[in-house]
């Protein structure tokens, strides 16, 4: 019974002696290497990705430096008040993929129903207001919006904001390139009206105008007197 129960004791020390620890070892060794190998690769794959986003966020602020206005029709300045309501459906949303141009719809939307002085109403199924009995409904105040936006690069945009009447009148009518959303609709969001700094501004480039012969002195000299009382808040 002593020798059974000494063979007993005795089974796991001859079992551990009979493990090869070199193999075991050199096992170990070989899955830390192959670890710390796949951890390096991260932390490299991860810098890559760190920097090619700093690159891409920096190039893209480069181009949005690169941005501009200029408005072909203005009627609303001055007569913003004459309009309530702007209307636009997704088919007056284009220049860009379908998804995109939907993007597109959503953003504006949410701009534009943050506007003190408009009613807004986007809807999503309007092919055309020559095709419904909209115009019957809503106010002669109503205002149409088309918006036609391209991809110039990969990051620069060039968009064209329509407004209409209920007549087919343009009453505004600017291309856009690199600018918010916001800044592209601000004379649907605020009272829109001449002020000072626009009337200066107006003023230099008619300056300029004169300068070129584009405009003749009687030309200069009425917006002159037309922007005076503006700028001299009279």
């Amino acid at each position: 019974m002593k020798k059974l129960l000494l063979i007993l004791i005795c089974l796991p020390f001859i079992g551990l002696g009979q493990t090869d620890w070199p193999a075991v070892m050199k096992a170990n060794a070989a899955q830390n290497m192959a670890r710390n190998t796949l951890n390096a690769a991260n932390r490299a794959a991860n810098a890559a990705n760190a920097s090619n986003r700093a690159a891409s966020a920096k190039a893209q602020d480069e181009e949005m430096k690169n941005n501009s206005t200029v408005i072909d029709v203005d009627l609303l300045i001055n007569n913003s008040d004459k309009y309530t309501t702007v209307v636009f459906g997704n088919s007056n949303i284009t220049g860009q993929s379908k998804r995109q141009n939907m993007k597109n719809f959503k953003k504006i939307l949410a701009t534009l129903e943050t506007s003190n002085t408009m009613q807004v109403i986007g809807l999503f199924h309007l092919k055309s207001s020559r095709d419904t009995q909209l115009k019957d409904i809503l106010p002669n105040q109503t205002l149409y919006l088309q918006w036609h936006r391209e991809a110039l690069s990969s990051y620069s945009r060039v968009t064209t904001l329509t407004l209409k009447d209920s007549k087919e009148k343009i009453i505004y009518q600017a291309t856009y390139k690199n600018l918010a959303y916001s800044e592209m609709l601000k004379p649907l969001l605020i009272d829109y009206v001449f002020t000072k700094e626009m009337a200066l501004a107006r003023m230099k480039e008619v300056k300029e105008f004169l300068d070129l012969g584009i405009i003749s002195q009687q030309e200069f000299d009425e917006t002159r007197e037309e922007l005076k009382p503006i700028i001299l808040g009279k």
